[in-house]
């Protein structure tokens, strides 16, 4: 409304003049709206995810202040990120897990807005087992968990590895419950539980499990059975 027209969006835009109650042809005009002067830079990452250890392409862009991307790109950029990750002109590559801000700066830009690059650990290198609950001894038929964690090539911890199915050496009375990595046994005895990483078959971890259903025998000499003990808060047993 009014005899002045402005614009923020750069492109090609229709203008009309309507007269109220006045059936006349309206013939368009264009407007052009060019971009204004750098006020930010972005940089766009392909891919946005990686696996520790590759390398990403870094695009880097210039818009003004109202989003519209500037036509007449400044060069050359400087790429940048933290010390989890080296840059090669415009690659990124990364060993550090999680999240890593790159950035593309000019000295005509005033502002470089991040862009977040999420590396995500390789698979595993390094695997131990843990048995939860964790006892010196388990009784016949307890249920066992059997954990796995350990590091990638690049040393990112991996809290949970997923295994390929569990072996036990006795193999006898062991049942094992391959998707929730369960086990128990129907026998005292000791035995050694062995698992692959399923991302690396190649790495495998053991660890032993000792079922005593009986139980240690304790025997106490001191004091006598039956004895009577008078004004003994405490009383050493031996």
């Amino acid at each position: 409304v009014g005899t002045s027209v402005s614009g923020k969006k750069a492109g090609a835009h229709d203008v009309r003049c309507a007269a109220v109650g006045l059936k006349l042809l309206q013939v368009a005009a264009t407007l052009t709206i060019t971009p204004a002067k750098p006020a930010y830079s972005k940089a766009i990452l392909k891919p946005s995810t990686i696996v520790a250890g590759n390398t990403v392409a870094v695009t880097c862009s210039a818009f003004d202040e109202f989003g519209n991307a500037v036509v007449q790109q400044p060069t050359p950029w400087q790429v940048a990120t933290d010390a989890g990750c080296t840059v090669a002109e415009a690659e990124v590559t990364c060993t550090a897990a999680g999240s890593h801000p790159v950035t593309c700066t000019h000295a005509e830009v005033p502002e470089a807005v991040p862009a977040p690059l999420q590396v995500e650990p390789g698979p595993p290198e390094k695997m131990t087992l843990s048995l939860v609950p964790s006892l010196k001894n388990y009784t016949t038929w307890q249920k066992i968990s059997v954990l796995a964690k350990g590091t990638d090539a690049y040393g990112n911890a991996l809290p949970d590895i997923a295994l390929k199915p569990l072996t036990s050496a006795p193999a006898t009375s062991a049942q094992i419950d391959v998707l929730n990595q369960i086990v128990s046994f129907g026998e005292d005895g000791t035995y050694t539980l062995t698992g692959a990483a399923a991302a690396n078959p190649k790495l495998k971890a053991s660890i032993q499990a000792k079922v005593d259903s009986h139980g240690p025998l304790v025997n106490v000499s001191t004091p006598k059975r039956g004895a009577t003990l008078v004004h003994a808060p405490t009383v050493a047993v031996a």
